[in-house]
């Protein structure tokens, strides 16, 4: 089912970005990307992107999503973390203001789902 929501990818990987943003589109999401915590911020406070879904290298991810909820125009936008590393865990994550974390690698349609189901929990827009 289509939706005019907007997804933020923050992905420091240039192939799996892409893969990301291929599968968002394919599921009628608008996409936005992101390479690094700069950008993510800058393009979050300027498009104010429904979701955001953060997967960046070291501490980044969490120092990215404590920035998020620190400025007003993205705090109540919703975060998705991810990480094939073992830190941030899914308690390091929620610390940092993630309303969500999953470990890489996952299935692209629990991918979609939690997008979806963090959407609809805040927007009605999943």
């Amino acid at each position: 089912m289509p939706t005019t929501a907007t997804v933020l990818i923050g992905e420091y990987d240039d192939d799996v970005r892409d893969a990301f943003a291929r599968l968002f589109r394919r599921a009628g999401y608008q996409v936005l990307t992101a390479s690094d915590p700069l950008s993510v911020l800058d393009t979050a406070s300027r498009e104010q992107p429904d979701m955001v879904v953060l997967n960046l290298r070291d501490d980044d991810g969490p120092n990215a999503c404590r920035a998020l909820r620190a400025d007003g125009r993205t705090q109540a936008t919703r975060i998705l973390m991810l990480t094939a590393d073992l830190y941030p865990d899914a308690d390091a994550a929620a610390a940092a203001g993630a309303d969500a974390y999953m470990a890489k690698p996952m299935n692209n349609d629990d991918l979609l789902h939690q997008v979806r189901r963090l959407l609809t929990v805040e927007t009605g827009r999943g």
